[in-house]
């Protein structure tokens, strides 16, 4: 996969997660933008009030097992807090992921979890960056003044491959990270990838814009116990 996604990002500056889906599909690959993989088990849950219009609780406030994809990904784009998501899931067929199936591990659990993920071939995190996000100075000023002394996007990606830890059905799924940024002031975004994927990285430099990719064969060959940024 890492020898096609250089390829990929060496033919084009990546601009956004609709162009990426473009170029994937005319080499061949199928994607999925958004696909949850968890989703709220009961509204009780939730410490805020929902949206009326959602239907996604029955009458006794508990979400069903089954979903049609394009039900939720309607949901999830005005209740966000309702879902997990993938950024983008490579998949071997759409059809596949025309329903989607949850089942919660425990009665009391939080989330129910998708268990339907046969033909998951890879999942993505996408991010498109802001300069500044990426240099030495800006990164020491924040892990000074955040409260818990991180540095946010690497806060962000660590959220993303625990929360995703949490599904055992996700575990060995292959898990790969996409950073585009303009600049070419990249050396944390480097380090992190390195840090967290060991030489699996590659860095493509274009005129205006930088992009960094990184390939794990699976999610749990991850390690999250050390950061590669804190104070």
């Amino acid at each position: 996969m890492i020898e096609t996604m250089e390829q990929i990002l060496h033919s084009q500056e990546i601009r956004s997660e609709e162009q990426l889906m473009m170029v994937l599909k005319n080499e061949g690959f199928m994607s999925i933008s958004k696909l949850p993989v968890s989703l709220v088990s009961h509204q009780s849950k939730l410490k805020y009030e929902a949206d009326e219009n959602i239907t996604l609780f029955g009458e006794a406030g508990e979400s069903k097992e089954v979903y049609t994809l394009s039900e939720l990904q309607k949901y999830s784009h005005v209740e966000a807090k309702l879902f997990q998501t993938l950024d983008l899931a490579l998949v071997e067929t759409l059809s596949g992921f025309e329903q989607l199936h949850f089942k919660s591990k425990r009665v009391n659990d939080y989330w129910k979890r998708l268990v339907n993920i046969e033909g998951l071939s890879s999942m993505l995190y996408f991010r498109m960056l802001e300069p500044l996000e990426c240099l030495t100075k800006q990164i020491d000023k924040e892990l000074q003044s955040s409260a818990q002394g991180q540095w946010h996007v690497e806060q962000s990606l660590r959220d993303d491959m625990r929360s995703k830890k949490e599904n055992p059905e996700l575990r060995a799924i292959p898990y790969s990270v996409l950073f585009c940024v303009d600049t070419q002031e990249v050396e944390h975004i480097e380090g992190l990838l390195q840090h967290y994927f060991g030489s699996q990285y590659l860095v493509v430099c274009h005129l205006n814009q930088t992009l960094l990719y990184a390939y794990s064969k699976s999610l749990d060959a991850i390690s999250l116990r050390e950061f590669y940024k804190k104070r």
